[in-house]
């Protein structure tokens, strides 16, 4: 194996070929958009006239030029399209930019008929940030699982700081090119 390692390279492939149950498939990607964008047209409350998402829409492109949010409340999602909100609980990494995209296409299409002045003097498109709502019952952070990674789970108290997980060696095994003999070394935090 002379020259295994020479380019110092690691090389990954993800092997896992088969599509989740709970992840959107790339075609059911059009339809997820499909249904926010219906779900921010034409949700209301106890089937008034009211549009709260909409009406929310344009509330925020008249107060700022600049950053768009959409506070979106997840039990009205689920009233209007369960397995969307399902879907956004189960994998909100792939759901959520899509929310998103579809809530800024929903700023450009259907509001600019009646926004269209305040749309031309923006020099770019600023995309739009999701904030979503929920009543559930907040968990502890220690309660958390890892079958609740990757899942859209609801935590009581306030995050100060993020970082990805690092590795620390608390073992070193060193072996010697020449002799291939193998010294154990215990690392002290």
């Amino acid at each position: 194996m002379d020259g295994f390692e020479a380019d110092g390279q690691v090389t990954y492939t993800n092997q896992d070929l088969q599509e989740a149950p709970d992840r959107p498939a790339n075609q059911n990607r059009v339809g997820i958009k499909r249904d926010v964008l219906d779900f921010l047209r034409t949700f209301s409350e106890d089937g008034s006239d009211t549009f709260p998402y909409r009406d929310q829409l344009r509330r925020n492109l008249a107060r700022t030029k600049d950053r768009f949010t959409l506070a979106v409340d997840l039990e009205d999602l689920a009233s209007f399209k369960e397995e969307t909100a399902a879907q956004l609980r189960a994998s909100p990494d792939e759901i959520l930019p899509l929310f998103e995209q579809a809530a800024q296409e929903f700023y450009y299409t259907f509001l600019e008929a009646e926004e269209n002045e305040t749309l031309q003097n923006l020099s770019s498109k600023p995309k739009v940030q999701l904030h979503i709502l929920t009543t559930e019952t907040p968990q502890h952070l220690r309660t958390l699982v890892a079958r609740m990674v990757s899942k859209l789970v609801t935590v009581s108290g306030i995050i100060i700081m993020a970082s990805t997980v690092q590795s620390k060696a608390t073992k070193l095994f060193c072996r010697c090119s020449n002799c291939d003999d193998v010294q154990e070394i215990e690392v002290k935090s």
